[in-house]
């Protein structure tokens, strides 16, 4: 929402949350930033084609390896015991990983992590700790794109651009 003098009030999407990565952020405040200039309902309907050229520049940064991993970082919370997680969790991968390395860590800390091929059936190549990343890694291009894809549904879902059509305009299958 908008109020009167211009200042916005964000709730529920990915600019507001501290688990998103920055570049998702930063992309998304952007596409706030083409509506908020924007007067009327018409004028952002209008505009719909700028945000869906933000996505795309997006997405093709990340299939040219521009968008460095420092923003691409996730965090997650630990609501347990690193070592009591049964499911091959995400945040409990990284976690893992950072263990095996000497770190200790306890329930309520955050762990920071990369997606680096979160299809591949072992688990612990599906994420990457960002303090263990080296040059030997790359990050899984679908999956953030897949979180742009998510983030400009949050704009546009009012403007009839829901995931399925924003996933088939970015062409995600075929990445």
């Amino acid at each position: 929402g908008v109020y009167q003098n211009g200042e916005l009030k964000l709730r529920g999407i990915e600019i507001r949350r501290s688990d998103s990565p920055r570049f998702v952020q930063q992309v998304q405040q952007q596409m706030i930033h083409v509506l908020q200039s924007c007067d009327t309902l018409e004028q952002c309907d209008q505009n719909v084609p700028r945000i869906l050229e933000l996505l795309q520049r997006a997405i093709d940064a990340l299939k040219e390896g521009k968008v460095v991993f420092t923003e691409l970082v996730l965090n997650r919370r630990l609501s347990q015991d690193p070592l009591q997680y049964e499911k091959a969790d995400i945040g409990a991968i990284a976690s893992q990983q950072l263990i095996s390395q000497g770190v200790v860590l306890k329930p309520g800390e955050r762990v920071q992590f990369v997606y680096t091929h979160m299809k591949s059936e072992i688990p612990t190549e599906r994420v990457r700790a960002f303090a263990l990343l080296d040059g030997n890694c790359s990050y899984d291009v679908e999956k953030y794109a897949e979180l742009l894809v998510k983030a400009t549904e949050s704009i546009l879902i009012h403007f009839g651009w829901d995931y399925e059509r924003l996933s088939d305009f970015a062409q995600l299958q075929e990445l």
